[in-house]
């Protein structure tokens, strides 16, 4: 019997009663739809780079999408990149490198697959995946068949998209199907998607530049590691080439431990633990910020819905193919929002654990030692060797809780958790 161990980069989870491997969109499409009919908990799996699973048995059937297919086409406003669900994220971004396409730089060295990608929006170093996603190929889980979802329908904002929003929606159901008799608690209604949502990621397709030059540089430190000064970001000057971004980018993120090594323990991790909070101006948890804590404007976004209510429709929004902002119905990101007079601010996750008593290789009291904080960053959370589903669970309970006693902040974790509540 498989593990989740084997399959994430936190080496962690406990055993799969069902394991299935499939090759291609049509194929994953196919997996998901039998494990629906035959009303099985399901999860598609793509890296395990953003999963924490409990130690005990998953009782239901796990789906991975091996294939690593790729095209790319010209297009009125660039080059037309799309990659299957299972593509290995980090080998997408080589590619464009590669081939001198521009909007993804920036994400070098982020582990797990494209079709993850757009589910939480992933961003590092001023880009987001959004910047310069068209559209994304899914199976809609409820009406039962393939269809595209365009860059205004995904909603994306900041580590969000209707494709995440879609796990905690309620699915309908006839009251004679597997899945409504296990739902808890006597409901009338069918239980949520759950762990993957009503949309799994079949292909992504993506807008680049292919001018051979990075997207301008809106991170401050990336700009400085490639030779750009103040004046230069004040000018809009900041474009570089796209090899030297990938470099200075990789260099980042292996002086934080979150380029994976085998060699590292630092590396054994999800990633960014937590989000980075949002807080409504003038709310009790703003006003109990201290002054010197990071803020950082943005313009909150209302809860995500069903795409087909939004009134757009699936057809495309173009983009603009350099890292740009979609033109028309398409979100901002909020790392690029400046409004003067904000109605809500972004701070730092890593600065609350931090100055609320929790410095980098830092453990829970009175924990065995096998799961601590990286040395590194301390928005990750580590595997130093031997450690369970449930040792990472306390340790970031316990730098929660922490960090609610002394600025009354609730941290978000980023991974899926499965089995397991925080």
């Amino acid at each position: 019997m498989r593990t989740f161990s084997e399959f994430t980069t936190l080496q962690v989870g406990g055993p799969i009663k069902s394991f299935v491997q499939v090759h291609g969109p049509n194929a994953l499409a196919e997996a998901v739809l039998e494990a629906d009919s035959a009303g099985l908990d399901m999860l598609v799996l793509g890296g395990g780079s953003n999963l924490l699973a409990a130690d005990s048995l998953f009782d239901g059937v796990v789906i991975q999408d091996t294939s690593s297919e790729q095209r790319t086409q010209s297009h009125a406003q660039g080059m037309l990149v799309s990659a299957s669900a299972g593509f290995l994220w980090d080998e997408l971004v080589q590619y464009t490198v590669d081939e001198g396409l521009s909007g993804i730089e920036a994400l070098s060295g982020i582990p797990g697959t494209a079709g993850a990608a757009p589910v939480q929006n992933i961003g590092a170093y001023g880009q987001e995946v959004g910047d310069c996603l068209q559209s994304v190929t899914v199976w809609d889980r409820a009406l039962g068949r393939i269809r595209e979802l365009s860059h205004a329908q995904l909603q994306l904002t900041y580590r969000h998209s209707v494709l995440k929003a879609s796990r905690a929606w309620l699915r309908p159901a006839p009251a004679t199907s597997p899945s409504h008799q296990r739902t808890p608690e006597g409901q009338d209604h069918a239980p949520a998607w759950g762990f993957s949502g009503r949309f799994i990621v079949l292909e992504i397709h993506l807008l680049l530049s292919k001018d051979g030059l990075s997207a301008p540089l809106r991170f401050g430190p990336l700009a400085s590691a490639l030779g750009f000064t103040g004046s230069d970001n004040a000018e809009g000057d900041t474009r570089a080439p796209l090899a030297d971004v990938r470099a200075a980018v990789l260099e980042l993120r292996r002086s934080k431990g979150m380029v994976l090594d085998a060699t590292d323990r630092d590396t054994y991790s999800a990633g960014s633990f937590f989000m980075n909070p949002i807080l409504q101006v003038g709310s009790p948890e703003e006003r109990a910020l201290p002054p010197e804590a990071p803020r950082y404007p943005v313009v909150p976004t209302p809860e995500a819905k069903d795409p087909d209510q939004l009134g757009v429709h699936s057809t495309t929004q173009p983009l603009s193919p350099v890292g740009g902002q979609p033109q028309g119905q398409g979100p901002i990101p909020a790392t690029a929002v400046d409004t003067g007079s904000p109605s809500a601010i972004k701070t730092s996750a890593a600065w609350l654990i931090d100055h609320a008593g929790m410095p980098k290789g830092w453990a829970a009291p009175g924990s065995n030692g096998k799961a601590t904080l990286s040395t590194k960053h301390v928005l990750a959370l580590t595997n130093r060797g031997g450690a369970t589903a449930e040792d990472i669970a306390h340790l970031a309970r316990t730098v929660r809780a922490n960090v609610q006693t002394r600025y009354r902040i609730t941290l978000n974790p980023e991974p899926v958790t499965l089995g397991l509540t925080l």
